[in-house]
């Protein structure tokens, strides 16, 4: 079965793959925000979930996530 998980808000440039822990500005609570995005990217990765987020790179932010060491790596797809 495909899944496509939106991650919205929990991710706003690709580099937060390599570094969950950088937060954007207007995260209220960082420790919260790389957790989630932590759970989120790996629970995509096992999944091999098409994932969707507007903030990612190229449009419209559709792509995969792998892990890569400690950290994910993002894998836009065109369409």
């Amino acid at each position: 079965m495909s899944r496509l998980l939106h991650i919205a808000d929990a991710v706003h440039h690709q580099l937060h793959f390599e570094h969950p822990d950088w937060h954007h500005e207007v995260d209220f609570d960082p420790v919260q925000s790389a957790a989630s995005k932590r759970k989120l990217f790996s629970r995509a990765a096992a999944e091999n979930a098409l994932v969707l987020s507007f903030h990612l790179h190229p449009f419209p932010g559709l792509g995969h996530i792998s892990e890569k060491g400690e950290a994910w790596e993002w894998h836009p797809i065109s369409i």
